[in-house]
């Protein structure tokens, strides 16, 4: 139930998800992708890859 307020509220645009991104990769850069959502040091949130 938790869910679907949270996705209510990222719809409604109340919530800014993308605050949650904290680092950006391309879909060639993986791996140094999942090293640093592994990497606890690293200070990310939420690793986002993208399609280059």
């Amino acid at each position: 139930m938790k869910m679907k307020a949270a996705i209510e509220l990222i719809d409604s645009g109340k919530v800014d998800a993308t605050k949650l991104v904290t680092h950006y990769y391309p879909l060639d850069e993986i791996q140094e992708a999942f090293r640093v959502s592994a990497d606890k040091s690293s200070g990310a949130i939420k690793v986002h890859v993208c399609q280059n």
